[in-house]
């Protein structure tokens, strides 16, 4: 026999789902957009991968921002790391220098907290690594959203990405053993799998894709509710 679940509680936890996940997503994607656009200068074309932020912060927290720095090539090479940090004045700038064998790598760390606020609720950074023959100049920065209350981000961050996604599992598993109709479900269940994309997306630090997954899930959020306005109707 099919047991069916009632959908008001299939549509409850996919709503706390919903609205949690999209709430880490616009957060995450706002402070790195603000990173790209705070005015620090740009030197190099080459994107730097590996760059590490937090993405969430307490009020009273410190943190660091780490990026590993490779020797792909067959011989020594000797580059140079600059970072700018966001303060409430300047930023605050750092030169290091490292020689690294064939194949070596090193973590560069740098600790941000409180001091490195700067509008409102935000920490920016830029790292730079300049080239050393044969690699190129290349750069990133990142943003980490300072949240208005004390505490650890991490674990702030961990539980509700955690609360969101059973939400949106459980929610979605109710809503398919429902006995609401297949063309009543379906956009709902599209719509709960394209947040959580959008979450993922966004806490890899890809603020465009994000921005346009948010702009997505934005538009079909629209869609559902004019759909289930002309049912109503």
């Amino acid at each position: 026999m099919k047991t069916l679940s009632h959908p008001i509680s299939a549509l409850s936890l996919l709503l706390i789902g919903m609205l949690v996940s999209i709430t880490l997503s616009v957060m995450s994607t706002w402070a790195d957009f603000e990173a790209a656009f705070y005015g620090f200068t740009k030197q190099a074309k080459n994107p730097l991968s590996g760059l590490s932020c937090p993405i969430l912060m307490g009020s009273n927290e410190s943190q660091t921002i780490s990026i590993k720095v490779t020797n792909p090539t067959g011989q020594v090479i000797s580059p140079s790391v600059r970072t700018e940090i966001s303060t409430s004045l300047a930023p605050a700038t750092s030169l290091e220098f490292i020689d690294l064998a064939a194949g070596e790598a090193h973590t560069f760390t740098w600790n941000i907290g409180p001091d490195n606020l700067d509008l409102g609720q935000f920490i920016f950074a830029k790292v730079l690594v300049y080239s050393a023959y044969p690699m190129p100049d290349q750069e990133n920065t990142c943003g980490v959203f300072v949240l208005p209350v004390r505490g650890n981000g991490t674990w702030i961050l961990v539980i509700t990405s955690i609360i969101s996604i059973l939400s949106l599992i459980s929610g979605a598993y109710l809503l398919h053993k429902s006995d609401l109709s297949e063309k009543t479900k379906r956009p709902v269940l599209f719509l709960a799998a394209l947040i959580l994309l959008t979450m993922a997306i966004s806490f890899m630090g890809l603020w465009i894709q994000a921005i346009v997954l948010l702009a997505i899930t934005t538009l079909m959020i629209f869609i559902i509710l004019s759909l289930r306005l002309r049912q109503n109707t």
